[in-house]
């Protein structure tokens, strides 16, 4: 559901809005592969009417399913901006599209959200990332596979004969 606002609501003082934004309306559905959004962003704000704008304030909350940009785990994790403000002019070239006499904040929780995400979530701040162990050589005894590790990358590459 999106963010909107009624004007003839705001003359009277200012109203609380709340809202749980889908990444569909924000249009957020595959903008990272890292980072998806877990549920519909919650925004709980309180919009009022200014002399020569409309002021929102509040708490924007986004769920994230992150996949730690270096071992690949999948986590969780929220982003809450707490004091998210967005002050949006009635007049002027960059006024508000006011539609009727409603006014849709949505586009303007998406910006923030944007800005928020993670560019390269960890799933912890001390993650060492994929463990390399070197190549591993496989060995057929009988039927079932084993596994050597005592092979290193250098030791391979030594092996091939490059030479004509």
């Amino acid at each position: 559901m999106s963010l909107i606002c009624h004007l003839h609501q705001l003359e009277e003082g200012p109203v609380a809005l709340e809202a749980k934004i889908s990444a569909a309306e924000l249009e957020l559905e595959d903008f990272d592969e890292l980072v998806r959004l877990a549920a519909p962003v919650d925004c709980r704000v309180e919009v009022q009417l200014l002399d020569d704008g409309i002021l929102a304030k509040g708490t924007v909350t986004i769920p994230l399913v992150c996949e730690c940009s270096r071992c690949l785990k999948a986590f969780d994790c929220d982003v809450v901006l707490r004091d998210w403000a967005c002050l949006l002019p009635l007049e002027g070239e960059e006024r508000v599209q006011i539609h009727g006499d409603a006014v849709d904040l949505t586009p303007y929780v998406r910006e923030d959200t944007v800005l928020a995400l993670p560019q390269h979530p960890l799933c912890r701040p001390d993650c060492q990332g994929l463990l390399f162990t070197g190549l591993e050589k496989v060995k057929q005894v009988g039927s079932a596979p084993r596994m050597e590790s005592n092979s290193s990358v250098w030791a391979e590459l030594n092996k091939l004969n490059l030479e004509k």
